[in-house]
């Protein structure tokens, strides 16, 4: 048999391909390591070179050597085939091992197997198919053919089970790169069962083509060849038929809810819903508030955009968050009427902001607009977070604005453009935007944007125009300093940087940064003093590397969880002492000084520094700090008053403050101290309603005359009505709500607005009749 392929070429062919991929990934840092995206997107180029190449060594081989047995060509030829694939893997792994060396240097062992399971099936049916093609000496228009058609039907395949099913797998690169899913690297099961579903593909291919081959040679022997090829191919083919039609949604192949159902076997409906849950499991305790806030958030969609669902939404609840990922590869999402949700979300906002995904078909939106990430999760963030609803919704988001940190609205509704910035923060963003126009200029407007995805059109002015509109609208709202804070750091683009920026952010680093091992011994130090001395010198490492405030902040702080705060004073001095100070970080360095005064009892310090807080051109919280300086003036109250503030137990802090309270009964300022302080604190009665239902019946009682108290506290009361809501405790949460608003104790409209929102709520929940 003559040389059909000289082996240098199979090695160059796999060189400049690994080659072309792996630098071509320098574009993106997120693709610089072993990935799912990049495993699939050398899958994807994998197959479509394999294809060819051996379609054409066959084909090659076939025509030098006339004389012999197609299927004897066919199979001497396939050891330099799978030779070729073999080099093409290996010089890829090569070369994004040799660049991970002088690179980024992060973990690449967790995604080999991902990579391994996804490609090597795909490769397999990429030269058994092009071995096929090149046995009958296809032309290359015809093997291009044959791609197309396997390209689109899988496109094909994959859309189907979008709108069909509940979860995709494509039958080129298997489980798509789900963003949740890279999180830990683990390999879902579908996807296992989906490429050792492509192996038997690959089997039923090879058999095809010995029968057919077989039928055309008169030789005994290769008659016998033929029918146990042929016998084969019917074997298989049937197996293969039955698993698309019994167990589709199993093995990625076809579509359907069969694997879903099997696990959530329980089925309740409502007006509006259908649910699925696990018989006995934590969804079905929780059942009857989890419809009933499903009904109300399809009440806020359709009293919004005037719509009525035609179909009920079929909604998948889970018992547990890695459940859902587990099966779904993702974690809370929706598709075409459907959603898949934790349970314990499932009683909260969130539901509301997957409903309005589910939904959003109805709006009948320009398919543009689905493809727009800043659009879609836009729309949803404006509902959830009620900046469609209220003004005072935005105030966060008019914090960062005023702090000069808001990206562009232009860059945030490109098709990339919310993957550039932090994704939390995209979401936020984009939310205010769209709630904007929706507060501004209606439902109406935004239906006709939906269907054009034309600004001008909707609007009579193009999006730089309605961008200008709304910074102005957030240039006039008022801004407390917290939303300030929260703003100037979570919006930092130096500690959370956009996903494109990041490298491999789901792997993690084979080295671990300095701000990554320091969080780490911080999370596990608990009362351990050298582990805090430890995470102490790496962010001081961190601060010398680049002076950032959060860094210093981070390192006095680990000081004094550590007991060493005259060394962290000494760090706070000489940083306050720097003239130009940005006035947000000097707040955050006097309150840890502060916090270091206290645990030291150092008075005449303290007050010099309460002084100096007080005196902050920033709208500072002075009438909190003044309260702490009248009662540590008092010499029966300093000593106990100091170490409840200053402790980091939660518990002695609650006990020792309720104890001031009792003993104090006539002093109401420092009732309103150590209740903001108490109920900050007060988060065991989340996990334990019934031993706290009392105690916080007391509080609102005591809280109920204080002065600006709901400005103060509406918030966290808010989301204690919240948790009674979820319990079923209607007369808890009614009373929580109701202190906010009778007598009016806030100047906070969109504390109000929320509180007032409650109340409709919770006769929502009062008066729904469950289907029976």
């Amino acid at each position: 048999m003559k040389e059909i392929l000289p082996w240098q070429t199979a090695i160059t062919i796999s060189l400049i391909i690994s080659i072309l991929v792996t630098g071509g990934c320098l574009l993106f840092p997120f693709l610089r390591v072993l990935n799912h995206e990049l495993a699939q997107l050398f899958t994807f180029i994998s197959f479509l070179v394999l294809l060819f190449l051996s379609a054409r060594l066959v084909k090659t081989a076939v025509r030098q050597n006339q004389h012999l047995n197609r299927l004897y060509i066919v199979q001497r030829c396939f050891s330099p085939i799978i030779l070729a694939a073999v080099c093409l893997l290996g010089t890829f792994l090569a070369i994004v091992v040799l660049f991970n060396l002088f690179g980024p240097q992060c973990r690449v062992s967790p995604g080999l197997p991902y990579l391994i399971i996804t490609w090597v099936p795909a490769a397999l049916f990429a030269c058994v198919l092009g071995a096929t093609l090149g046995a009958w000496r296809a032309h290359w228009l015809i093997i291009l053919l044959v791609f197309l058609v396997i390209l689109f039907g899988s496109i094909a395949h994959d859309l189907l089970q979008l709108v069909l099913g509940w979860r995709v797998v494509d039958c080129i690169v298997g489980f798509p790169s789900a963003i949740d899913q890279r999180a830990d690297m683990t390999i879902p099961e579908i996807h296992l069962f989906q490429r050792l579903f492509i192996l038997i593909l690959c089997a039923i291919v090879w058999y095809f083509n010995a029968w057919l081959i077989g039928r055309q040679d008169q030789i005994s022997q290769n008659k016998l060849t033929k029918n146990i090829a042929r016998d084969r191919f019917i074997v298989l083919s049937i197996i293969a038929l039955l698993l698309v039609v019994f167990a589709g949604s199993f093995v990625g192949i076809g579509w359907g809810h069969q694997a879903l159902h099997f696990n959530l076997d329980e089925q309740t409906t409502s007006e509006h819903f259908i649910f699925r849950y696990k018989r006995g499991g934590f969804a079905e305790n929780y059942l009857s508030a989890i419809i009933r806030n499903a009904e109300w958030s399809d009440q806020q969609f359709s009293g919004l955009f005037g719509t009525s669902s035609a179909e009920p939404v079929k909604v998948y609840l889970f018992d547990d968050w890695q459940d859902l990922k587990k099966q779904t590869g993702l974690g809370d999402h929706a598709g075409l009427r459907t959603i898949y949700i934790y349970y314990r979300y499932a009683i909260t906002s969130t539901f509301l902001h997957e409903l309005v995904h589910a939904r959003h078909m109805e709006l009948k939106p320009r398919y543009a607009i689905m493809m727009n990430r800043g659009m879609v999760e836009g729309l949803a963030m404006a509902i959830e977070e009620n900046f469609a609803f209220n003004a005072g919704a935005h105030q966060s988001i008019a914090a960062v604005y005023q702090e000069s940190k808001m990206p562009s609205i232009q860059t945030l509704l490109s098709i990339l453009g919310f993957w550039s910035m932090d994704e939390h923060n995209a979401y936020k963003a984009s939310g205010s935007f769209i709630g904007y126009l929706l507060l501004k200029h209606g439902s109406e407007k935004m239906v006709q944007l939906q269907q054009s995805y034309d600004f001008n059109k909707a609007y009579g002015k193009n999006l730089e125009e309605l961008e200008q509109e709304w910074h102005r609208f957030l240039g006039e709202l008022p801004v407390n300093l917290e939303q300030r804070l929260i703003a100037d750091e979570t919006f930092d683009t130096d500690l959370r940087p956009g996903y494109f920026q990041t490298c491999c952010p789901k792997l993690g680093k084979k080295y671990p940064s300095l701000e990554d091992r320091a969080q780490s011994l911080c999370t596990t130090a608990s009362w351990s003093t050298n582990q805090y001395i430890q995470a102490h010198e790496l962010y001081l490492a961190l601060y010398q590397q680049e002076p950032k405030t959060i860094w210093l902040q981070q390192a006095t702080q680990c000081l004094r969880k550590a007991g060493q705060c005259e060394q962290a004073l000494s760090l706070l001095t000489e940083a306050l002492a720097q003239t130009g100070l940005d006035p947000l970080d000097k707040i955050r360095l006097l309150t840890i000084k502060i916090a270091c005064l206290l645990k030291l009892g150092n008075w005449p310090g303290l007050e010099t520094a309460l002084a100096e807080l007080e005196s902050s051109p920033t709208n500072a919280p002075a009438s909190e700090w003044y309260i702490i300086r009248a009662g540590l003036a008092d010499p029966e109250l300093q000593n106990t008053l100091a170490i409840a503030l200053s402790t980091d137990d939660t518990c002695i802090q609650r006990q020792m403050l309720w104890d001031l309270i009792n003993n104090n009964p006539d002093d109401k300022e420092l009732h309103y101290l150590a209740l903001v302080r108490i109920l900050k604190a007060f988060r065991s009665y989340r996990t334990n309603l019934a031993l706290e239902k009392d105690r916080l019946l007391e509080i609102i009682e005591l809280v109920r005359p204080l002065p600006n108290m709901g400005s103060d506290l509406g918030q966290i009361l808010l989301s204690f009505c919240d948790e009674a809501l979820m319990a079923q405790e209607y007369v808890l949460a009614h009373s929580i709500a109701q202190v906010l608003i009778e007598p009016r104790q806030s100047t906070d409209e969109y504390i109000l607005f929320q509180a007032q929102k409650h109340i409709e709520k919770i006769d929502f929940f009062k008066n729904y009749k469950e289907l029976p």
